[in-house]
């Protein structure tokens, strides 16, 4: 059956493959809207849709390396799915104003140092499909991996924590202030989340190994606190431990509720460390249950539910069966130490409640030690089945509480048949205002013989139960102190409690003597101890019984006497006198009953429609004139599995028998008779009983020694089973088991309990006593665990045998006799008989052998990531072992330098894993991380022509990784700066950028080729003018496109026109063969000029500028200057003159 384990709301295994740590990667929405971001160290998912789903390759985050979810409210949901194969190691900061759901079926690690910030965290193994997250429906099942917690994680007020996964491990911190904080392990698993609250989670199927455990600390004030296990089948268990703290303190009036939940079919709750829902600054005690097949609770346990102001809240413990044992700790593989109960009940109230539903168990409550407090706490005992009183309970608190449930009444409200509580010791309620209740029945409390008598006023109907011991032994009785004259037709316990001293002095006629007087109409009498009593009778038609003089439809239940009765009877027993209609069991006499009358029995005087079962007696019976049985004296009615061991004397025309005098139609079976019995000549002597009438005796035995040789003295209705016993076969368990005897020579389980050696005992007569091996921790060494050391619950027992016991396996791990993995092997046994021995659960422990490890880090390359290579070297392992080891780490930060940091987890995998641990699963070491290679290129942009080397260089980086900022920079010239094809380019190159530290050339220099083409230079000829008859050699040009360095030495410039011959007109001048300095970079384009030939009047102004030429020209002595003399006088001559604006000889061409 699946269990819903809802919140209300208050007003380690081996991972998979572990990754190299970095940021998420190759992350996919597919489904929602939203996006991802990242740069450096920082991813931001940015989600606009209520409901987000991701698919990432990997998700994990290094240390020094954020990611945050920035989400529309704090009911909204980002589904995070790993689909690679490595599993989620955090180890830097997560995030986020909403929820965050991470699924990684390879395992989830929250490392040391990790921080996560959100308003609510789911971390699983388990799948959860997109559209049962779409619609709402949170229900994780498949892989069943580990979630480990070593870092801090930390809800908004009101959120919640979940872990789940087949193994799930808390070792650091997780705080939920008046959220929820859940850890649970199965394969299975449906968590109930209204908003931004986590309601309930439900763990529909479990896992093989199932493990929710707390190491460190959880907090959730205020809120709820939640660890469950579930196993796969009946062949594993699931294990819920915490050996760490775990606080949902109440605040602001909101109280705390802790929940340790095991597998109730084979699930163990480990329950050590400290569990504190208190409430240290007001309102009211909060709830701490924890539960499953078995509970362990260790010895350094601190448990509270303490209210400063308020009431005090209560610790529910709810296992198939629980024992409550010496000392502090556990002795039992479900139980707890009685000191550690003690301790618990100073702080908060308790209730231990025991469910067979499962089949598994008996559901019993075992109290096999003392426990006592004094707070104004209550103690309660809900069994599913029997309630068992081995040790004295004390409650000196002045409202101290003991309730008491037996028969699954606590869920029914109505007591299952065949079961009972059974008180034997005391049970103490000391306060004043002290308060007990059985199977929803309040009882008063009786402290004085006062109150005890005045049961006769305060209702001979009541409820009553004996709340300390009495002595009664100072004035003497002279009749029943209670129900003297009206019959008590209530209920009284004693609680264990023996009045002591009773001594009552009958005289005069027609009175029923004991403690009560007599009973009717359903009264009931139980779990009270009589001793010293002492009854006399001097009257006639007087009944005398130790516990009840006459008893009609009445019921005696565990109750003992120690003592004497004489006198003049009608009936004497030295527990009933009379008992008509009534059942007596587990009851028990030691009082010697000496008198004169009808009946006397040891146990009863006489009694139709009377039922014995599990009773006997073993003092001496002897009766004048009358029927005398050990047990019974006239019975008509059953004796089942019960004894008497007295000698049994009659006189005159008695029946006398060892069990029975007469018998008028009763039963027996079962029981057996070890005392001598005699009587007179004329009795009816059997040493069984002593006259037989109709009726039957069946498996039942006398011992052949002490008494005669026929099973009765009158009468001889018996089965072929019943007879004589050898002592040889009276101290033999085959008689007995081959008779069909419910008998056994271990504790526990049976009626009849045997010690070889000795002959059958009543368990109800015997004082429980359990035998518990000491605790045996051994490291692993290969060899399974042995020892002989125990303890038994009674210090002062005497036992004489042996004991042993061993593991059945050498493995690592704990074994029990719970499941077979602990044998034990024992001869122990009580010389005095007064034990019924039992062995308690138990378990021993082969812890794992410590293993160190050297771990060396690898050198990198920058790759972007402060992922390592990690090598790691185990050194205490066994040789052949099949142990490996598994880890994970991240450099401090990604950049590079020398001798950085580097932080790691290990942890251990193989199959003889478990039986190793790492000494420290955590450290650090160093390593290098070198500059990342660069391939730098270059490409040259071609020119035309500048004159220079300068060069336009174009470069591309192959290596830089995705998103980092590294920009190249580079610079360069050609060889030379003439023109030419292919020409070469050298060029340097440098980084630059944030991240340019972490990169490096492989050449900061190159060389690559590019053309030079020839620059256009233009070369244009100026125009020109002469006069006809004249020579003109141009010399004037001008030049365009020559660069600074670069010139012009010599140009030919030639024309027609230039001749003294050449007729008037229009001429072309040409430029070329130009020379000169660089003119080969150069394509030259050659521009004619215009030279014009002009006729040569004499009065033409070319002609008077030729003149002023000559004039103004030094030619010496020449022909030519002749000449130009000869031309002057003749235009001087005729009254010419120059031209104005004539400069230059240029203008007019010489005449020749």
């Amino acid at each position: 059956m699946n269990k819903l384990y809802k919140f209300t709301v208050a007003a380690v295994s081996a991972f998979g493959a572990m990754p190299a740590t970095a940021a998420p990667s190759g992350g996919q929405v597919v489904s929602g809207s939203g996006s991802i971001t990242g740069g450096g160290t920082a991813t931001t998912v940015s989600q606009a849709s209520d409901r987000l789903v991701i698919d990432w390759r990997s998700f994990s985050i290094a240390g020094g390396e954020s990611v945050s979810f920035v989400q529309p409210s704090s009911s909204s949901i980002a589904l995070n799915r790993v689909t690679g194969g490595e599993a989620s190691a955090i180890f830097g900061s997560l995030r986020a104003n909403g929820q965050v759901f991470l699924v990684n079926p390879n395992g989830v690690l929250f490392g040391a140092g990790s921080q996560v910030n959100v308003g609510g965290l789911v971390a699983s193994t388990l799948d959860l499909a997109n559209h049962d997250f779409i619609a709402g429906r949170y229900r994780f099942s498949g892989t069943a991996g580990s979630v480990v917690n070593r870092g801090s994680i930390t809800t908004a007020d009101g959120g919640y924590a979940a872990l789940l996964g087949g193994q799930v491990s808390n070792q650091g911190s997780i705080r939920a202030t008046l959220g929820q904080v859940a850890l649970g392990a199965g394969s299975d698993i449906t968590l109930d989340l209204a908003g931004d609250r986590l309601l309930g989670i439900t763990v529909n199927a479990g896992a093989i190994r199932a493990l929710a455990e707390n190491r460190e600390l959880i907090q959730a004030d205020g809120g709820q606190v939640l660890l469950t296990a579930r196993a796969a089948d009946a062949l594993v268990q699931a294990v819920v431990n915490n050996t760490g703290v775990i606080e949902a303190r109440t605040l602001d009036d909101s109280t705390g509720s802790i929940r340790l939940l095991a597998d109730a079919g084979n699930g163990t709750a480990q329950v050590a460390g400290t569990l504190d829902a208190s409430a240290p600054d007001g309102g009211d005690g909060g709830s701490i249950e924890t539960s499953g097949r078995q509970v362990q609770v260790a010895d350094a346990v601190a448990i509270t539910t303490r209210a400063a102001q308020g009431r005090t809240g209560t610790w529910r413990v709810d296992p198939t069966d629980f024992t409550v044992s010496a000392g502090s700790a556990a002795q039992s593989s479900s139980g707890i130490g009685a000191d550690t109960l003690g301790a618990a009940l100073a702080n908060s109230s308790v209730t231990l409640v025991t469910d067979n539903s499962s089949g598994s168990g008996q559901g019993d409550i075992l109290v096999n030690a003392p426990v006592s407090w004094s707070a104004d706490t209550t103690l309660t005992l809900n069994a599913y089945h029997d309630i068992q009183v081995n040790a004295a309970i004390t409650a000196t608190g002045n409202a101290a509480g003991l309730v008491l449930n037996h028969g699954n009444y606590a869920t029914t409200g109505a007591v299952a048949t065949g079961t009972d509580y059974n008180v034997r010791a005391p049970i103490t309620l000391g306060g004043n205002a002290a308060t007990l209740s059985i199977n929803g029945n309040g009882y008063t409390l009786l402290r004085s013989l006062a109150a005890l008598e005045a049961i006769d006023t305060t209702g001979l109907g009541g409820r009553y139960a004996l709340a300390v011991d009495l002595d009664a032994s100072a004035v003497p009785y002279t009749a029943a102190p209670v129900a003297d004259v009206y019959a008590f037709t209530g209920t009284f316990t004693g609680l264990g409690h023996d009045v002591s001293g009773l001594t009552i002095n009958r005289s005069g006629r027609f009175a029923n003597v004991g403690l009560f007087g007599h009973t009717f109409s359903g009264a009931t009498l139980r779990d009270i101890w009589l001793s010293r009593l002492t009854i006399t009778s001097s009257g006639t038609d007087v009944v005398l019984g130790g516990l009840a003089g006459n008893m009609y439809d009445s019921k005696i239940i565990n109750a003992h006497v120690s003592g004497s009765m004489s006198g003049s009877v009608s009936a004497a027993g030295g527990l009933a006198g009379l008992a008509d209609n009534t059942a007596i069991s587990r009851s028990s006499t030691s009082v010697s009953v000496s008198v004169n009358g009808k009946d006397a029995g040891g146990l009863v005087g006489a009694g139709t429609g009377l039922q014995i079962a599990s009773s006997f007696a073993t003092a001496n019976v002897s009766i004048g004139n009358g029927n005398a049985g050990g047990l019974v004296g006239t019975l008509s009615g059953s004796v089942v599995d019960s004894y008497a061991t007295g000698n049994i004397t009659g006189s005159s025309s008695s029946n006398v028998g060892g069990l029975v005098g007469a018998s008028d139609g009763g039963a027996i079976q079962g029981s057996f008779a070890a005392g001598s019995v005699s009587g007179a000549s004329t009795s009816k002597v059997g040493a069984l009983v002593g006259f037989q009438i109709g009726g039957n005796i069946k498996k039942s035995f006398w011992k052949a020694s002490q008494g005669p040789a026929a099973a009765t003295g009158s009468g001889s209705s018996r089965d072929s089973v019943t007879r004589a016993l050898t002592d040889g076969e009276f101290a033999t368990l085959s008689t007995f088991t081959n008779a069909g005897w419910s008998i056994s020579a271990t504790g526990g389980g049976t009626t009849w309990r045997f010690y070889e050696g000795s002959g059958p005992l009543l368990r109800t007569g015997l004082v429980p006593l359990t035998v518990t091996i000491q605790p045996s921790v051994k490291t692993y060494d290969g060899s399974v665990a042995t020892g002989t050391a125990y303890a038994s619950s009674n210090a002062a027992a005497t036992l004489q045998g042996s004991l042993s016991f061993a593991s059945t396996s050498a493995n690592a791990g704990s074994y029990s006799t719970t499941d077979g993995s602990l044998q034990i092997s024992s001869t122990l046994y009580s010389s005095g008989g007064g034990y019924d021995i039992s062995y308690a659960d138990a378990g021993i422990r082969i812890d794992p052998a410590p293993v160190t490890v050297a771990t060396t880090a690898a050198s990198k390359t920058y790759d972007g990531t402060a992922a390592v290579v990690l090598n790691g070297a185990l050194s205490g392992v066994i040789t052949g072992a099949q142990v490996s080891l598994l880890q994970g780490g991240s450099f401090t930060d990604k950049s590079v330098g020398t001798g950085k940091t580097v932080n790691y987890t290990s942890t251990l995998a193989g199959t003889d894993a478990a039986n190793y641990v790492l000494v420290s699963s955590t450290g650090s070491t160093t390593a290098d991380i070198t500059p990342a290679t660069l391939n730098a290129t270059a490409t040259a942009a071609g020119k035309v022509y500048d004159a220079t080397t300068a060069v336009s260089l174009s470069g591309s980086l192959s290596g830089v990784i995705g998103g980092e900022s590294v920009s190249l920079l580079q610079h360069g010239s050609f060889a030379d700066k003439n023109v030419g094809t292919g020409k070469t380019v050298s060029y340097t190159s440098t980084l630059s950028g944030t991240d340019a530290a972490n990169y490096q050339l492989a050449s900061s220099t190159g060389t690559t080729t590019a053309d030079i083409t020839p620059a256009q230079l233009t070369i244009t000829a100026a125009d020109a003018l002469k006069i006809q008859y004249a020579t003109l050699w141009p010399t004037r040009y001008s030049v365009s496109g020559l660069l600074e360095g670069d010139g012009l030495s010599g140009l030919t410039l030639s024309s027609a026109g230039s001749p003294a011959r050449a007729a008037a007109g229009t001429y072309a001048i040409t430029p070329g063969a130009a020379l000169g300095s660089g003119l080969g970079n150069y394509d030259i384009a050659y521009r004619d000029g215009r030279l014009s030939v002009v006729p040569a009047p004499m009065d033409s102004p070319a002609f008077q500028a030729a003149l002023q030429a000559v004039h103004s020209t030094d030619l010496g002595d020449s022909p030519r200057k002749r000449t130009f003399q000869d031309l002057r006088l003749r235009v001087l001559d005729n009254g010419l003159r120059l031209p104005p604006g004539v400069q230059a000889e240029g203008d007019l061409a010489p005449w020749q």
